[in-house]
Formats: structure tokens, C-alpha cells, sequence
């Protein structure tokens, strides 16, 4: 029944590329909300926006945005609050990009305050650089970054024709993703979009606009998962600044000198029932976003009694499991690996 009404707002609630959540469900994750070098730069916007959250069935993140233009250049700033008794987060910061012609370019600094239902606060700043290249409908875009200490990127390629656009995307927060997406206008209002990614999860979206309003539907399916959903309503108005040139092709050549070091860390192994919050976050070569996940489930969940409750959660794959089964015990430890 659930499924049905989904589907059913889906073709009928009431126009730019639709907005499609991070493969990795987490909003203030998505490199297309925080990538100001993917914004179109046809539009100012300030944009509000409610959406469950998938780490959790009762978690929802509220949004505030907005993006202008001067010029060639465009700022704007992002609020995402999440209240809830277990885990209550804000995250607050700023967007800047600067375009031109066929090259683009953004960054984002958003710090961050969590707080737990046991009265462990916690404080991270996440940045994000992207760059995107675009010539004859073909496009490319690249994003890199830090997050709560861990690396993360995004690769994007597609091709966009006749109000229809493919793309295919390769992403890293922690776990890495692969998707594709196509999103289409369906007339001048209306444009949909939907994606499937490596995690099983189906991602869809139909965005309607009437200026200078604009309505955006999204939602996520998963096998093993409630579905999740969320809505925008977006106040926009045209860029005074943006002028219609046509742009010819050029070669543009990227090269990266540098090198990236990852320093690696010694851990114990800890009992995951009686582990700190500090201790959970000092398990090796395993995403802090799924380490705290683990570290919330036990909390709303009570203590575990095998592996089985952590392999369901989001982006816990059999690499990953085994890696946490290595570092961690749950009950009795006896030197050697824990039996499911």
C-alpha cells in the first residue's frame, strides 16, 4: 500500500534536472546538492525541503538553501537539521562557484554538530572541490573532498540531448557506489528522473516548475528497506547575468601531479556491546559513517547478539563486515574470530 501511494504521488504531484539523493542516502552527502559547479546557471534559487533520511525509518533532515549569481561568479549557503531523540544533527555552511563558457568550478565548507541521546557531542567539517567540463551535450564532472577525516569523490559522465539526459556516475563516501541515471522533461513543466546504483536502491524524482515556483518529489526503494521520500518547494528567478552564447568545442586537458596518503592506524580488538564511542571510532580501514551507525543501531536496538543486525545496515558490504569482524568481538572473546 505504502509502495502504491509512492508511486502514485510519484505521476502526479507537479524545470530543471531533477534532483537525485546520494546513492549513499544521506542528503547533506549528495555532491549534486552541495556541488555548485552541477548548479544551472540560468536560475537564483532558495530552496526548503523535508526528507526521511534512510539511516533510520524516523529520522527526518530538514533543508534550507539558497544560490545567487554575480556575474560569472555564484555563492550561496546550506542549513540541514535533523532533530531526534537518539542522534540530533546541524550542519550549516557555504557554497561558491565560479563558470565560464564551458568549464565550471565549486566548493563547499559545511561544519557540523551531533549530538548523541547519551550526551557524546561530536564536531567534523566536510569539504567539497569539484570541477565540470561540458562541449556538444557531452559532459564530465569530478568532485573530491573530506569528510568527518575520510576521503571521498564523485566522477560523473553523460550525455544530454533533446530534454533527455544519461549519465553515469562512480562515487566514494566511505563505500563505493556505482550508479546510472536518466532524467527526461516530460513537457515544459515537468522533468523526471530515476537511477539504480550497485547497492540495490532505486532512486526516483519528477521535478514540476511554474515561476517562479518549483516542486520536487524524490524517494528511494530498497528490497530490504522502508521506502523513503522527500519534498522541496523552490522560489527561483532568472539569472540577470546569464547570457545565451553559443560555445565552441575545446579541448580541455586535466593533470594531477599530486599524491593522496592515507596514514593508517593501529586498533584493538573491542567488544561492541560495552565499546565507547571514542573506541568504535578508532576501528581500522572502515568508514566513520558506518562505524556510527553501528554505534546508534546499538543504541536504539539494545546490544547485539551476532553480526547479523550490522551486515542489513546501509553500505555494510562482506569486505566491510569482514573488516569489523576482525577488530571486534560481540560477547565472549576468546583470541580467535567470532562465529555468526
Amino acid at each position: 500500500m505504502l509502495l502504491s501511494f509512492n508511486l502514485l504521488i510519484l505521476f502526479i504531484t507537479a524545470n530543471s534536472e531533477p534532483v537525485i539523493l546520494s546513492p549513499n542516502a544521506r542528503v547533506a552527502g549528495s555532491f549534486d546538492f552541495l556541488n555548485p559547479a552541477r548548479y544551472a546557471n540560468e536560475y537564483d534559487f532558495i530552496r526548503f525541503g523535508a526528507f526521511n533520511s534512510f539511516f533510520s525509518a524516523d529520522m527526518t533532515t530538514l533543508l534550507t538553501q539558497g544560490n545567487m549569481h554575480l556575474k560569472n561568479f555564484s555563492a550561496g549557503g546550506i542549513i540541514l537539521f535533523r532533530p531526534n531523540s537518539v542522534l540530533s544533527e546541524l550542519t550549516a555552511g557555504i557554497t561558491g562557484g565560479y563558470a565560464h563558457k564551458q568549464v565550471s568550478f565549486g566548493a563547499s565548507i559545511l561544519p557540523s554538530i551531533k549530538r548523541y541521546s547519551d550526551g557524546v557531542n561530536e564536531f567534523y567539517l566536510r569539504s567539497l572541490f569539484s570541477s565540470c567540463v561540458s562541449s556538444n551535450g557531452f559532459f564530465l564532472s569530478a568532485s573530491y573532498g573530506s569528510s568527518e577525516g575520510d576521503f571521498i569523490w564523485n566522477c560523473s559522465a553523460g550525455y544530454e540531448t533533446n530534454g533527455m539526459k544519461v549519465s553515469f556516475q562512480a562515487e566514494d563516501e566511505g563505500v563505493l557506489t556505482l550508479s546510472g541515471v536518466i532524467s527526461f522533461t516530460l513537457n515544459d513543466a515537468l522533468s523526471l528522473g530515476i537511477a539504480g546504483d550497485t547497492e540495490r536502491r532505486v532512486f526516483y524524482s519528477l521535478d514540476a516548475l511554474k515561476l517562479p515556483y518549483k516542486i520536487g518529489y524524490s524517494g528511494m526503494a530498497h528490497p530490504d528497506m522502508p521506502l523513503s521520500s522527500g519534498v522541496t518547494l523552490s522560489l527561483v528567478r532568472g539569472n540577470p547575468h546569464y547570457e545565451l552564447t553559443e560555445v565552441k568545442p575545446s579541448n580541455v586537458k586535466f593533470e594531477y601531479g599530486g599524491k593522496i596518503k592515507i596514514k593508517k592506524k593501529k586498533s584493538e580488538i573491542i567488544d561492541l556491546n560495552r565499546c565507547s564511542y571514542e573506541e568504535i571510532m578508532d576501528v581500522d580501514s572502515v568508514s566513520r559513517v558506518i562505524l556510527r551507525r553501528i554505534y546508534v543501531e546499538r543504541l536504539i536496538g539494545g546490544e547485539y547478539k551476532d553480526y547479523s543486525r550490522i551486515d542489513s545496515l546501509p553500505g555494510v558490504g562482506k569486505v566491510t563486515l569482514e573488516r569489523i569482524k576482525e577488530q571486534t568481538h560481540i560477547g565472549e572473546y576468546y583470541g580467535e574470530e567470532e562465529e555468526e
